[in-house]
């Protein structure tokens, strides 16, 4: 069940859900790297409940925007970032293409 974060009871549960793959880790012999983990709020509320998160006991870095499986968002779920970016990308494609095929024949 997906529910947001309206109290700190709903932080503290939720910190006990990052807690409960530790016991699958052993299991598996697999462990998270917290260095490559991040919290990202996504909220409209201008005061969101702040809380912070950890693995491992290493805190979790807050971020405002980050990117997932190849999509950029930001925390009022925004593809502002993911467009621009690969507005850029597309426009460097073409200025590339411009500069080596501008002394090619076109026959």
């Amino acid at each position: 069940m997906i529910h947001g974060i309206s109290s700190p009871a709903d932080s503290a549960d939720l910190q006990r859900d990052l807690d409960a793959p530790e016991a699958w880790e052993c299991k598996w012999l697999m462990e998270f790297n917290p260095s490559k983990c991040q919290t990202l709020r996504v909220t409209l509320k201008h005061k969101p409940v702040e809380a912070s998160y950890a693995i491992h006991g290493q805190t979790l870095e807050l971020v405002e925007s980050t990117k997932y499986l190849g999509v950029t968002t930001d925390c009022k779920l925004n593809f502002n970032n993911h467009i621009d970016s690969v507005a850029k990308k597309a426009n460097g494609t073409r200025a590339f293409l411009n500069r080596n095929l501008r002394s090619c024949s076109r026959a």
